[in-house]
């Protein structure tokens, strides 16, 4: 017995009935016949509906899906209906004599004048004896959607459950609906369901109503007009759901009589006529109101239709919004047009500038390939106008626009919108359109800038400062730039698309979109921080790669000693080099004041001297020689947000600083604290009103390493004052980069990876004094290891993070933050420790693993046949062909015979195909499988002879990787992607197929 709950993919047999993922081969791929789509359901006090995949199924007889644009006719009926589908010569009645109760079933018309306009065919009834069928019926070659209904939902009849499915599902895109009510129990009964349906009222927003026919017996004409009248005279016809509604009449006899001898030809003719006619009026008025879609389109509409008949409340079917539910408008659209309002004082400037950037970059924003070119009067209405009128309304309550009432504001950009719509289509590309209208404004956009809003599209908040004062969000910076022919996942800025600045083709690395984040966590501990360079340098060897080890992360955290780490290596220094001038830089760092060298080897002295500094002037160690050493090494004016080696290799980074008064947690980071809301969150991330790029890089590395004591807090002018960020929870920041990585990425999941790095800790001291407990419990507060333990324990079972944690114990007291003169010994305690470690061989071969990632095949639909979907997909290595560390590793693998493995099946790795792809084709290798359902999981792993590691995001959905990489936004993506169309050759039927080679 199947279960019905919301959202769950079903099929049949059971789920045990097959092993793990299994190769194409093993399913006979047999021809699909049936036309089945909705099925309601009754089990008791439980009722559902059945939906399966047959819209998108419907592509495959269709022979332009991107082109040809379907009418939709829905014909509700029994007997009379399957008669007057063969005279009508629009379909085969015996696909009407499959269907079962309380069916809708989906098919193409047969007639020769729908060659070039298909006709798509809903065919149904409305129960008429109260009962529905139990259990569900679920085809092998079908995929099958079961939903139950709320319970509001089934209080009525079974007729007011199909009503219900008519008007939410078909009617909002129906042509025409075609009611027999000789099947339905004469006009009176027939009149009940339309008064029904008058009464719910509109089913779409849409103006373009579908056409009602009541097909009659001749006798009842005159009782169904009467009745259509009486009718109208109730309510307006305009606020319900049909254009208009007729009466057409049966051909005397045909309800009695066989489909060979059903009534006059001539008869036939004419209420073919009729039909036709109707159908071109309705297609005409869908025309006129930019609602006549593609077929691609019209399957995907009406499947979401199906999917919304469930919702509670439901709500009038609004295509732009249906068309958007992949690419929603940005939550924060009214702040960022008051940013922008913000940064001009007259009237005169708002609407030469804010209004056709703001009417410009809704454009960009509605139209990226592949979406239908919706009249842009009805976008504004349906997704911008609420927006620009809370932008307005604020802007003038603040005196932002002066002499503008918010009225005004809203209708000139609705205006700008219609003009620059038409620009749109001139130029054939909503990318074009807004470069032109940039490059237009240019000279007003050179004077502002903002870091709380992108300037270009005003959705987002920016992540990448260029050389001028812009800075621009992830999508603009692939949108208005050249990607790598040779690697799709680097982008290269040539110019500043506000100012035109020239940009010299900076690199700028996006994450694959199927693989997952790969954490780094530094810990601060000062010259202890010794210890996480050799770990790292180890971990470098076990990787066996000539690339910087840091390029094996995506997202990367550090306190206070950590920092300088992680900044070098982000900066492209070599791990030898940061261990030199790592030790170099502590010594000069930690070096005393003159009194303190004078005094040295008196004791006693030398406290004294300690104290009085500490009291004088607040810290034991002076401030000039690491001020120094911070601006000679990142220069006075780089700031965290300007684009480096970081950005080159798409890592995100940020360090952690305490606030002084309150001891608040903050991290800065060189994305700009993009991300979805941190909820619940012990941090908050620093976005001061001047912004990030006003505040040198030197400076806020000086307040994170601000250990008290040692050295004292930093004040950055008009932001507050600050120091060492391990003085809360987060000496340890690998929760914080666990966080981060969420709002960055938040349908990825948790990270893959996540590789904790420390400085050493020593066994707590067992003292009694008052000074040695409040030491203790500080240290406790402060401790790496505690807070390690604690991220394990809320690990949730299941997921598939990796944990690995690298940490030096101390026999005796750990060093002091300030013991220079220990640092050797701390590194060769932290060489032979990591040395000895399983751990970091276990890390370097997910890391290794971590260098595939997987991708569905974009050209290939997937497709559901004997119970399971056919798939073919590649995995994709992320080193860059042509380079020595692609070349290494594919050698290594060779020479290791690795392979691949996928769910115990082995995949040998066709290593001579890698190796002559130096031209410039990524690696990929395509796979072929098979899974029972979108939301069964299955793996991928790399296995280089001592057991296999999973590659990055595996293990995988179907689901998550359609969503990951966007494969079912039909309307376009939000970075305007060109998506790889599918073959729908792959779904085509036979017929279909002889059809398109004519």
């Amino acid at each position: 017995m199947a279960s019905y709950r919301q959202g769950k993919y079903l099929s049949c047999p059971p789920v045990s009935d097959y092993g793990p993922a299994f190769p194409l081969r093993a399913a006979a791929m047999s021809s699909c016949k049936h036309t089945d789509w909705l099925r309601l359901w009754q089990n008791g006090s439980r009722a559902g509906l059945e939906i399966t995949d047959r819209p998108r199924r419907l592509l495959g007889d269709i022979k332009n899906a991107d082109n040809q644009a379907p009418s939709f006719l829905v014909l509700i009926g029994n007997r009379s209906k399957q008669v007057a589908m063969t005279r009508l010569r629009i379909g085969n009645a015996r696909l009407c004599s499959r269907r079962g109760h309380a069916d809708f079933h989906l098919f193409l018309s047969s007639a020769r004048e729908f060659k070039d306009k298909p006709l798509v065919i809903a065919d149904g009834d409305i129960p008429l004896h109260h009962r529905l069928p139990i259990a569900c019926r679920t085809p092998r070659c079908h995929e099958i959607t079961a939903s139950e209904l709320a319970p509001a939902a089934i209080r009525g009849d079974v007729a007011d459950m199909a009503d219900n499915v008519l008007h939410r599902s078909l009617l909002p895109i129906a042509d025409v609906v075609l009611l027999f009510t000789q099947d339905l129990g004469g006009v009176e009964f027939s009149m009940r369901r339309v008064n029904a349906w008058l009464k719910k009222g509109a089913a779409s927003c849409s103006r373009a109503q579908p056409r009602l026919v009541l097909v009659v017996a001749k006798e009842e004409q005159s009782h169904a007009l009467l009745a259509i009248r009486d009718s109208m005279r109730k309510m307006d016809l305009r606020a319900t759901c049909f254009e208009d509604i007729s009466v057409l009449c049966m051909p005397d006899g045909a309800a009695r009589c066989t489909r060979q001898n059903s009534g006059p030809v001539a008869n036939w003719e004419i209420l073919r006529h009729k039909l036709f006619t109707s159908l071109e009026l309705s297609r005409q008025t869908r025309k006129r109101s930019a609602l006549l879609f593609s077929a691609r389109h019209f399957a995907d509409l009406l499947q979401y239709g199906a999917f919304c008949i469930t919702d509670s409340p439901w709500t009038p079917f609004d295509f732009v919004k249906a068309s958007r539910r992949h690419n929603g408008v940005s939550p924060q659209l009214a702040a960022h047009l008051l940013t922008l309002i913000r940064q001009f004082s007259s009237r005169e400037k708002v609407k030469a500038v804010v209004v056709p950037l703001v009417a410009s970059s809704f454009v960009l924003d509605q139209y990226p390939p592949e979406m239908h070119e919706f009249n842009p009067r009805i976008v504004f209405e349906a997704m911008y106008k609420e927006h620009c009128i809370q932008a307005g309304v604020t802007a003038n309550a603040d005196h932002e626009i002066r002499e503008l009432l918010p009225a005004d504001f809203v209708s000139l950009i609705e205006e700008h919108m219609v003009e620059q719509f038409e620009d749109f289509r001139r130029l054939g590309s909503a990318v074009a359109a807004h470069r032109a209208q940039l490059l237009r404004l240019r000279h007003a956009l050179e004077e502002i800038a903002s870091e709380d809003t992108c300037l270009c599209c005003l959705q987002r908040r920016p992540q990448t400062g260029l050389r001028c004062r812009h800075s621009l969000c992830h999508v603009c910076v692939t949108l208005f730039n050249r990607r790598d022919e040779a690697d799709e996942t680097l982008v290269h800025i040539e110019r500043c698309v506000l100012c035109s600045e020239v940009m010299e083709g900076l690199p700028i690395r996006e994450h694959p979109q199927t693989a997952t984040v790969r954490v780094l966590s530094l810990d601060g501990g000062g010259a202890r921080g010794i210890a996480e360079i050799e770990s790292l340098m180890e971990l470098q060897r076990r990787i066996n790669l000539p690339y910087p080890v840091i390029k094996n992360f995506d997202v990367c955290f550090a306190t206070s000693c950590g920092v300088g780490i992680l900044l070098r290596l982000c900066d492209g220094w070599d791990i030898q080099s940061c261990k030199e001038y790592f030790k170099e830089s502590a010594r000069r760092a930690f070096e005393p004041r003159p009194l303190q060298k004078l005094f040295r080897n008196v004791p006693w002295v030398r406290k004294l001297v300690l104290g009085c500094s500490l009291l004088l002037l607040n810290s034991k160690y002076p401030t000039d020689n690491l001020d120094s050493l911070l601006r000679d090494e990142y220069g006075a004016t780089r700031t965290i947000m300007d684009h480096s080696k970081a950005k080159e290799s798409g890592i995100k980074l940020g360090i952690t600083l305490t606030s002084v008064g309150d001891t608040k947690a903050y991290i800065a980071t060189n994305y700009n604290g993009v991300g979805q809301d941190r909820v619940p969150a012990d941090y908050e991330v620093l976005r001061p009103n001047l912004g990030l790029r006003k505040i040198p890089l030197w400076e806020l590395v000086r307040c994170a390493i601000a250990a008290p004591f040692y050295f004292t807090p930093r004040r950055i002018e008009k932001v507050g004052t600050f120091q060492d960020g391990g003085l809360t929870f987060f000496n340890n920041p690998a929760s914080i980069a666990m966080q981060e990585s969420s709002a960055l990425y938040p349908t990825k999941g948790e990270p893959s990876i996540v590789a904790s790095f420390g400085t050493g800790f020593a066994k707590p001291s067992a003292g009694t004094s008052i000074v040695g407990r409040l030491l203790g419990a500080f240290e406790i507060l402060t401790s790496s290891k505690i807070r390690w333990k604690q991220l394990l324990s809320h690990r949730r079972v299941g997921e598939r993070s990796e944990f690995f944690r690298f940490d030096v114990e101390f026999q005796s007291a750990a060093p002091a933050l300030d013991d220079v003169d220990r640092m050797d010994e701390i590194s060769e305690i932290a060489k032979e420790a990591v040395a000895e470690s399983s751990t970091v061989e276990r890390l370097a071969k997910h890391l290794r693993a971590e260098l595939f990632y997987f991708e569905l095949d974009g050209h290939h639909p997937l497709r559901y046949m004997n119970g399971a979907f056919s798939c073919i997909g590649h995995i994709i290595c992320r080193l860059r062909p042509g380079t020595t560390g692609f070349h290494e590793f594919m050698e290594q693998l060779h020479d290791s015979a690795a392979t691949f493995c996928l769910d115990g099946r082995t995949l040998p790795i066709n290593i001579a195909e890698s190796m002559n792809v130096a031209h410039g084709a990524v690696f990929r290798q395509r796979v072929t499988f098979r899974v029972r359902s979108r939301h069964e999981k299955f793996g991928v792993k790399l296995d280089e002879g001592l057991g296999g590691c999973n590659i990055s995001g595996s293990p995988f959905t179907l689901n998550w990787l359609l969503r990951e990489q966007q494969l079912d936004a039909n309307f376009g993506t939000v970075d305007h992607r060109k998506r790889k169309h599918r073959d729908d050759d792959a779904c085509m039927s036979s017929k279909a197929k002889r059809r398109r080679k004519r």
